[in-house]
């Protein structure tokens, strides 16, 4: 075979091999993903669904809502300007959703844009999808009830609506909505799995420890592709019968900390497990934004009667 042949051969399979290669596999396609997670904890496993975001090498710019298990009427996407999830403030309404099947309680939404953002985010102030890093997405429904006001979420202005117990401007107009999922939002990135973590600790017995033998471990964990986070802390060798509580600081100040209530174990006998994870709709402590903003913290594991069975950081 001449040289020239040989050439040909090999330039016809290297392109013939392109088609095999996702799209972006030379770093020109951009996504990002977002897992929903609940407004309030605890609270029971329902709906989930996540945000994605694309960039294309076509220069197509988009953003996808999906959600399942929400089975209810009249939903829309809002996004906020937090990474977290905060009530009573500030969010700006994107586009309604559309209801794919009412029995699985299936809701999707896409907005497209060409070589810019979609025009809905435009319409927002965002001139690059990567602005919204940062930023958080909500799924919510009308709010009409005063009492709502503690879960929902203002869409005029940067402040309370209510004067005098009155939503204003107008009280026929909706001015709060009732948020029910949230998801924070991170720049489309040719290479999300790079902001994948995986970090694991133990925690120690106290000074004069309730039960000598315990033992446990946390572990916080980030998937960058899919956005799902792990909150995980596992104890064993516990005293049986008691009620067991996570605590966890609001801060990673050591000398000057409030402890919050993170929520109740799960007891099996002498072991206890306490889990969030957003592939489930769960909220994170605190509603952090992934499991590693906690890092750093001081956690402990008490019962009912504040007696501290273990303690320690956060990995």
């Amino acid at each position: 075979m001449s040289n020239l042949r040989m050439r040909s051969l090999l330039l016809s399979l290297f392109v013939g091999g392109l088609a095999f290669l996702p799209r972006g596999a030379f770093g020109q396609n951009l996504v990002s993903r977002s897992q929903l997670r609940r407004t309030v904890d605890p609270s029971e496993r329902s709906a989930t669904g996540e945000i994605i975001l694309t960039v294309d090498n076509n220069g197509k710019q988009t953003m996808q809502a999906n959600v399942g298990g929400l089975g209810l009427e009249a939903f829309a996407l809002f996004q906020a300007p937090y990474a977290t999830f905060v009530t009573n403030c500030c969010t700006d309404g994107i586009a309604p959703l559309n209801q794919l099947n009412v029995a699985k309680g299936t809701w999707s939404r896409l907005v497209t844009g060409t070589n810019a953002p979609p025009p809905e985010l435009i319409n927002l102030g965002y001139a690059n999808l990567s602005d919204l890093d940062g930023t958080r997405a909500d799924i919510a429904g009308p709010a009409s009830v005063l009492s709502e006001i503690v879960t929902s979420t203002n869409i005029v202005g940067n402040t309370t609506n209510l004067v005098m117990g009155i939503p204003v401007p107008t009280p026929v107009v909706t001015n709060i909505v009732q948020t029910v999922l949230w998801a924070p939002l991170y720049a489309p990135s040719a290479d999300p799995s790079s902001r994948s973590y995986l970090r694991k600790g133990t925690l120690s017995l106290p000074d004069v420890p309730p039960g000598p033998g315990a033992k446990a471990t946390v572990t916080v964990r980030f998937n960058g592709s899919s956005g799902e986070s792990i909150f995980d802390v596992r104890a064993t060798h516990l005293e049986r019968g008691q009620v067991y509580q996570v605590w966890i600081a609001d801060t990673t100040n050591q000398t000057s900390y409030v402890l919050i209530d993170a929520g109740t174990m799960t007891s099996i006998s002498s072991s206890a497990r306490y889990l969030r994870d957003t592939k489930f709709g769960d909220p994170l402590p605190q509603q952090v934004r992934d499991a590693g903003d906690l890092s750093g913290h001081i956690i402990e594991i008490r019962d009912q009667f504040d007696f501290v069975y273990l303690t320690g950081l956060v990995p």
